[in-house]
């Protein structure tokens, strides 16, 4: 669910209201489709924490709506796990290179207590060789049933795995991405952006 917004100064306790009961008790402030982490706040509108939280949402908002495009909001959804998966799509089906897994080490609490989701970002991402991906069809399974309904011919998957086991999807990157890791990561993102290259040059 996501519901793009813009409203005035005067209009915020109304507003939080509406979220706080229609909605969900913790939201994803997101000041633009572009931006990364910087443009991110989370913030919880619980009437028991609306008081002690109102300076920091008023803020949230007032950095959102300076945004030259159209901010939204989504639900927030805790965290466990998020994935990346390289692939490509033609009319020989799907086929996958790469995939990529990101550990966070902030809290919930660091999440919910920082300006932007950027000043708690402490997190590293691991390659998942190709010998263990057979313990982890599930994520192949949800990548497929996703880029299947997509029109995107390249790129990489982002999506996240909830601790309430939800599958939630994050982004795609059209161009893929340039992280790397050495010995078998090479081979597979080499054969990857040549893959691409043959398929942008077919005709």
């Amino acid at each position: 669910i996501i519901i793009p917004y813009g409203i005035k100064k005067e209009h915020y306790p109304n507003f939080l209201k509406w979220m706080w009961e229609n909605f969900h008790s913790k939201i994803v402030l997101k000041k633009e489709g572009y931006q990364c982490c910087n443009g991110i706040t989370m913030v919880d509108i619980n009437s028991k924490t609306f008081e002690e939280n109102s300076k920091r949402i008023a803020f949230a908002l007032d950095d959102q709506l300076s945004s030259l495009y159209r901010p939204y909001i989504l639900p927030y959804y805790s965290f466990q796990q998020e994935y990346r998966i390289y692939f490509i799509k033609s009319i020989n089906g799907i086929q996958f290179y790469s995939l990529k897994k990101k550990h966070l080490y902030a809290t919930e609490e660091d999440i919910f207590s920082v300006r932007t989701l950027s000043d708690s970002m402490k997190f590293e991402w691991s390659h998942v060789p190709r010998s263990e991906w057979g313990k982890l069809k599930w994520i192949f399974q949800q990548a497929y049933s996703m880029i299947e309904l997509m029109e995107f011919e390249t790129g990489t998957l982002e999506f996240w795995k909830s601790k309430q086991g939800d599958i939630v999807f994050f982004e795609v990157n059209p161009m893929g991405s340039p992280m790397m890791y050495q010995w078998e990561d090479e081979k597979d993102i080499h054969e990857y952006y040549m893959d691409i290259f043959s398929l942008i040059t077919k005709d």
